[in-house]
């Protein structure tokens, strides 16, 4: 499979292939100077890609925690000091 039958098939740009097969980040094959993708090496590497459900953990969350915030920026206690420039209004 050609490099934008491949992309068109993931859903990205000809040239984030390129570049993720530069890497070795996807599976590709050179032949002579062609770039080539095989479809179940693709497909095999997508399930490969694909994250397991999360089990319930709230903390790993984004914008979720449990843990007390500053009034003024926002930030976990331990990010920030008060006294400090780190301590800024969001507003």
């Amino acid at each position: 499979m050609s490099p934008q039958e491949a992309a068109e098939l993931l859903g990205v740009k000809a040239s984030t292939l390129y570049t993720w097969a530069y890497r070795r980040q996807i599976p590709a094959q050179k032949i002579g100077r062609l770039l080539r993708f095989s479809p179940s090496a693709l497909n095999e590497w997508l399930r490969a890609q694909a994250r397991p459900p999360e089990q319930s953990d709230p903390d790993r969350w984004i914008g979720v925690s449990d843990q007390p915030t500053c009034e003024r920026c926002g930030r976990l206690p331990a990010d920030c000091d008060r006294d400090a420039a780190l301590c800024v209004s969001r507003a």
